[in-house]
């Protein structure tokens, strides 16, 4: 339907547009304010609209922009009314066209400044722009103020919000940071006390085993006998009921004499393990340690003797008195004594934790119960357990479950990483952000994001450049940097134009960005967490945190750091050691050396492999290749045959085929079949 105006009007109105088209916005801005004033005309206001919009001429202010479109839409009240000149159209769905261009203009200037007057501001003005950029801004505002009322840290202002924005999008999180503050607020003392006093008043909180766990530890550490018989009888029904039949059986019963055992099972009639519990604790002082032989596992105890043949394709610890074992297509549980207690057999399964372990049935993934009952809803995937989270992927999205099998954040992200050191980064519609378990939420607005360190500190990378940032929300650095290494201490490589300099995780620069960056080399071959290699055309200088100079360049051809005492360095294409004073310690006469570890090094002289002590004494030496294990330990190979010597470089295992490194074990599978065991 076209759109009808008396003919003077109609006249202006077309002159108006052509003056827009011509950017002659004088003109076209005062034609339009006159036009405005007719009550059904919304081509006017549209136009003036466009006027403000443009920002190639003085009168650009989007705010006005806004105003004048709303007015528009307003004016044509859902009718099909047209209006054409100069090349544009007006009609509702150009006018909403508009507005989203607005709305997105300004939405985008709230992201930036995140503040909560901001995104107000666009709910009020922008209020008919599309529910995309309505909903987006709400989730905004609500994520300000609700992060706002975790860093009050108390629960009073967690509620409040809840009670307040009870239509919010985030009242999922609100809640899971209300039921982590109520449990931390309540139990704050720490005593047996008040973790029975948040039982109590908080039966359905997400915490609830959290609480159950902690009387267990206080009943543990105390060895309280009634403590346990309290808690079997007051909570039948939680996942650690069997844990404390278990303590109050230790606790009670030392000599497993007859007589003992008949005072146990009279005073706790309800015991309901006693046979099992016998076994596994005769069997629990025996040592199962994985073990090869002929491709397939087994377990063998201490001795080096099998106690589990070797039948398995592939075994996992035993944990919670159950090894995960894979053999052919199948994967089951078995127990000490080698028995599938659950009969049942699986794709795929994780060990056992806190009563419960996740298995895959098929292409799904479950968690189930000691029993083999399923105890939770299908999931696409279970990641293996990380700082007491299991990463879960439902409906194609990520979120994460306790250790309990308990949802303890929705899956709402399209990835969500292990939680390191508290923290886990997440991706919305392709952008990172990150959640701590503190409450925190981050808005996603990153390309990338690492994982946190123990400083809480992560690496991002925005607009192709590299940052850090803490998990609070604190950006130690903008994203200045072609690239950021982080050492295995609270230092930084930072690395700009192919020129590399040091950041402390402290928040300040340890040096200037002007040493060449070497991009094969790790982190930690730039500093040790105490002292800075510089590099420049090939040779080394070497500082301490302080930016004082320990050498300059041109001293040494090779450089690594102190340890242990001494320094390894290179000179006129010999190794040797020095001392944190640079007194030589030991020559340099070496064709190639390693550090120090437990008071020995490696080094190879007139061909020969040496090991020698931190006096430069000669302990061992071949000419094969030798390896220091950990401890001190050394193997020497021979055309795939092993020998292993002591720190002091005595033999004391020959005839090796292959080694196996466990835990604190060193398996040594001799050629004549026999297996020998050393503690590290």
């Amino acid at each position: 339907m076209a759109f009808s105006l008396n003919l003077k009007s109609q006249s202006k109105l077309n002159s108006a547009y052509k003056a827009l088209a011509e950017h002659n916005y004088f003109t076209a801005k005062n034609l339009f304010q006159k036009q405005s004033k007719q009550q059904s005309n919304f081509a006017a206001p549209y136009g003036l609209s466009i006027v403000f919009l443009r920002n190639n001429n003085p009168f650009h202010n989007i705010d006005s922009a806004v105003k004048y479109a709303n007015i528009a839409f307003n004016r044509l009240a859902n009718s099909e009314k047209l209006y054409t000149s100069n090349g544009f159209t007006v009609n509702l769905t150009s006018i909403q066209n508009l507005i989203d261009t607005l709305a997105d203009i300004q939405f985008n200037n709230c992201n930036t400044l995140n503040t909560i007057t901001c995104y107000n501001a666009f709910l009020k003005n922008n209020y008919l722009a599309s529910k995309i950029y309505l909903v987006n801004a709400v989730e905004g505002r609500d994520k300000i103020e609700l992060n706002n009322a975790a860093k009050a840290n108390n629960s009073d202002s967690i509620t409040y919000f809840i009670i307040t924005h009870p239509q919010s999008g985030l009242l999922a999180n609100a809640h899971q940071m209300l039921d982590l503050q109520l449990f931390e607020e309540i139990t704050q003392p720490n005593t047996e006390d008040s973790y029975k006093k948040f039982i109590a008043h908080y039966p359905k909180s997400s915490h609830l085993n959290k609480a159950y766990a902690a009387l267990i530890s206080i009943y543990k550490n105390t060895k309280n006998k009634d403590g346990f018989y309290s808690f079997i009888q007051n909570y039948p029904k939680a996942p650690q009921h069997i844990d404390a039949w278990r303590n109050l059986f230790a606790l009670s019963v030392k000599n497993f004499s007859k007589n003992e055992l008949d005072t146990f099972i009279t005073t706790y009639p309800a015991f309901p393990f006693k046979d099992d519990v016998l076994k596994e604790l005769e069997l629990n002082k025996i040592e199962f340690i994985p073990a090869e032989n002929n491709d397939l596992f087994g377990f063998i105890d201490t001795t080096g003797k099998f106690i589990i043949a070797p039948i398995y394709d592939e075994v996992s610890d035993f944990k919670e008195g159950l090894a995960v074992v894979h053999k052919g297509d199948s994967v089951f549980f078995i127990n000490k004594e080698n028995k599938n207690t659950l009969q049942k057999y699986f794709t795929e399964a994780q060990s056992f934790l806190n009563g419960i372990a996740p298995v895959k049935i098929n292409n799904q993934w479950y968690f189930i119960n000691r029993l083999g009952e399923l105890k939770s809803t299908p999931f696409q995937e279970i990641n293996e357990i990380n700082e007491n989270f299991y990463i879960v992927k439902k409906d194609g999205l990520y979120g994460a479950v306790n250790t309990f099998g308990e949802m303890s954040i929705e899956p709402r992200y399209e990835l969500l990483g292990d939680f390191k050191n508290n923290t886990a980064y997440y991706q919305l519609e392709g952008k990172y952000g990150f959640i701590n378990l503190s409450g925190y939420l981050h808005k996603p607005e990153f390309e990338w994001i690492s994982e946190f360190n123990e400083n809480e500190i992560a690496i991002y990378k925005l607009n192709n450049k590299y940052g850090l940032i803490k998990n609070n929300g604190e950006k130690l650095t903008p994203p200045d940097f072609d690239l950021i290494l982080k050492t295995n201490n609270n230092i930084y490589v930072v690395v700009k134009n192919n020129q590399y300099g040091f950041y402390s995780g402290e928040g300040c620069f340890l040096s200037e960005i002007a040493f060449d960056f070497i991009k094969e080399k790790n982190a930690n071959y730039y500093s040790n967490g105490h002292q800075l290699k510089l590099i420049k055309k090939g040779a080394f200088a070497l500082t301490d945190l302080n930016g004082k100079l320990i050498f300059d360049f041109g001293n040494y051809n090779e450089v690594n750091f102190l340890s242990e005492g001494l320094m390894l360095l290179k000179k006129k294409l010999k190794y040797g050691y020095v001392d944190e004073k640079l007194n030589i310690v030991i020559p340099f006469k070496f064709e190639s050396a390693t550090d120090f570890k437990a008071n020995r090094a490696i080094v190879t002289y007139k061909l020969k492999n040496t090991i020698i002590n931190n006096k430069g004494e000669e302990l061992y030496s071949s000419e094969n290749e030798i390896e220091m294990l950990e401890n001190g330990y050394f193997l020497n190979e021979k055309s795939n045959i092993y020998s292993l010597l002591n720190k002091d470089g005595q033999v004391i295992a020959e005839n090796i085929k292959k080694f196996q490194l466990h835990k604190n074990y060193i398996i040594l599978f001799l050629q004549n079949n026999q297996i020998k065991i050393l503690t590290k």
